[in-house]
């Protein structure tokens, strides 16, 4: 009895620490959040946005637990529209009656990573090159890699980590590069953080 729980805890611990890190991968099959939907709003509309007067009564589906506005520092927004039962099926099935709302400019699922996007860690023989920015899109040899960002370092930590920004967007195409990526000869390892979020 012991040894289980010892081995629980310390399962649990190691999970914990992973989440922190932001260095979870993707996982396949929950690309979205299953309890809320994000919904933008009409032009002529923006009024009653900006002074919050859309109710959960407004978005007329018996489904809405509650709602939260997300409002830009330069204006405009979006409301988040939180579910009372969750699933896959039920954000669908909410996206295809709140775009029937005359407010509605559109509805579409949260993401919980993003899908046009992965990080990759250069391994330490290579780090000089990357100080230099001497890694390019072009000598990557992967036809659905657009550009490439480099990701600031610090003196205590030791890795050099780069962004790559894929053309095509979507789940199997970030898990596709990421297989590809993790067999060049530079690279450590290439991943999807927990904190590529889109809102």
């Amino acid at each position: 009895m012991f040894k289980k729980i010892f081995v629980s805890a310390i399962c649990l611990m190691v999970a914990l620490t992973l989440f922190g890190s932001g260095y979870l991968e993707y996982n396949p099959g929950s690309e979205f959040e299953l309890d809320v939907v994000t919904v933008s709003i009409k032009e002529e509309f923006q009024q009653q946005f900006e002074e919050e007067q859309f109710t959960i009564e407004d978005f007329e589906w018996e489904n809405v637990d509650w709602i939260r506005y997300v409002k830009n520092f330069t204006g405009g927004g979006n409301i988040k529209v939180y579910l009372k039962e969750q699933g896959r099926e039920e954000v669908l099935e909410a996206i295809e009656h709140f775009e029937t709302l005359n407010f509605v400019q559109g509805a579409n699922v949260r993401l919980r990573f993003a899908i046009d996007k992965f990080i990759l860690c250069v391994k330490e023989d290579y780090h000089q090159e990357f100080i230099e920015r001497q890694f390019i899109v072009e000598e990557f040899g992967w036809n659905n890699a657009e550009s490439i960002t480099y990701k600031p370092w610090y003196s205590n930590s030791n890795d050099r980590l780069i962004t790559i920004h894929l053309i095509e967007h979507g789940r199997d195409e970030v898990l596709d590069a990421i297989e590809y990526f993790r067999r060049l000869k530079f690279v450590k390892d290439a991943y999807v953080s927990s904190f590529m979020y889109i809102d």
